[in-house]
């Protein structure tokens, strides 16, 4: 008759075990999965810790280096400049993105007109190159704003 002194409790009582029996194997369950979390929280705290303790030099140092140099903005275009460069203006004729440059230079000076051009942020939109001598070429240019 063991069996049924389970079924002689009073309906109070035995809801009463019952809520304590449900609550400690809810705490045994949440122990057992809370557990292996806690314990892959640590190893992820410890990693972060170590990954923290290789970062912070480097993070110093790039910290130094990540000054961004001023630039200057570009000189105003002058054809006149050009005078100086290898070459001679013969012709400077505004227009209204632009204009058209005529210079007359020996042949080695005239790749360097171009990055000298693009110092002053303007742009070759077309040029030609005609030998009006043995030694001198004339270049003509289509020049506009690098914008």
């Amino acid at each position: 008759m063991r069996g049924y002194a389970w079924c002689e409790l009073r309906g109070p009582v035995r809801l009463l075990v019952w809520a304590i029996a449900s609550v400690l194997i809810g705490l045994l369950l949440a122990g057992a999965l809370v557990r292996p979390l806690r314990l892959e929280n640590g190893e992820m705290l410890m990693e972060a810790g170590r990954l923290e303790a290789r970062i912070g030099p480097l993070r110093a140092t790039v910290c130094q280096h990540k000054a961004i140099p001023i630039t200057s903005p570009p000189e105003p275009f002058s054809p006149l400049a050009f005078n100086a460069r290898g070459a001679r203006l013969v012709r400077w004729t505004p227009g209204a993105g632009g204009g058209e440059l005529v210079l007359t230079a020996e042949w080695m000076a005239i790749p360097a007109l171009f990055p000298a051009l693009a110092q002053h942020g303007v742009r070759v939109s077309a040029f030609s190159i005609t030998s009006d001598h043995p030694t001198r070429r004339v270049l003509q240019m289509e020049i506009g704003d690098a914008k």
